[in-house]
């Protein structure tokens, strides 16, 4: 009768162990990566609203600029463009609606408050 040699259980069981621990860095690698997937899709996504509020402010302050280029004495429309502005983060612009609005009436308490804001 033939006998295995005493070392074809360790290869079998060297095997298995290998096998094994292939099988678990590609489990642990397949769900790093749906992380990073599904970390990726949210960023996106905020992405995506971000861009669809800044469409929204550019439309308004066309809408704004639209208002105030017919009726250069309207207060209130400076003192919107002076926010909308100011939502994009240019300051620079949002100074210079705000002195438009405040050359028409400087004692406005809503362009005083913007005013401290800008500062």
């Amino acid at each position: 009768m033939f006998k295995f040699p005493n070392i074809s259980r360790s290869i079998t069981e060297k095997f298995l162990f290998s096998r094994l621990l292939s099988i678990l860095f590609l489990s642990i690698f397949l769900i790093l990566m749906t992380i990073v997937g599904l970390d990726l899709l949210n960023g996106v996504s905020k992405e995506i609203r971000l861009d669809k509020e800044r469409q929204g402010i550019v439309s308004q302050i066309s809408y704004w600029k639209n208002i105030v280029s017919k009726q250069s004495s309207y207060r209130d429309g400076y003192i919107e463009l002076a926010i909308l502005e100011y939502q994009l983060n240019d300051k620079v612009k949002s100074r210079m609606y705000l002195q438009s609005a405040l050359s028409i009436d400087p004692n406005f308490e809503k362009s005083r408050e913007l005013e401290s804001l800008l500062k």
